[in-house]
């Protein structure tokens, strides 16, 4: 990548990062857990930028990475409790 390709990026990450983090943590309940996997979402993202084929679906692109992110994380951690509005669902 270009220096003006990780200034795009690099504001790409600021535009999206709060609602990055607040869709992990919908599923994992725990701040600290949704901000890594925020970061391995951007991470996973600034690897495969150059697959991106349409720039108008990057929205989308990025929440399917972060969804990948956080099905990963739910399948190394089998034991994990998922919590869902007022329910609370084990693995």
């Amino acid at each position: 990548m270009t220096e003006r390709q990780l200034r795009t990026f690099e504001s790409i990450v600021q535009e999206y990062q709060t609602s990055i983090v607040n869709f992990h943590y919908r599923f994992v309940g725990d701040r600290y857990e949704a901000e890594n996997l925020a970061q391995d979402t951007f991470i996973k993202a600034y690897l495969k930028f150059k697959t991106l084929k349409d720039k108008k679906k990057f929205k989308s692109w990025l929440f399917v990475i972060a969804r990948h992110v956080v099905i990963d994380f739910f399948r190394k951690n089998k034991n994990r409790e998922i919590a869902l509005g007022s329910e609370l669902i084990e693995n």
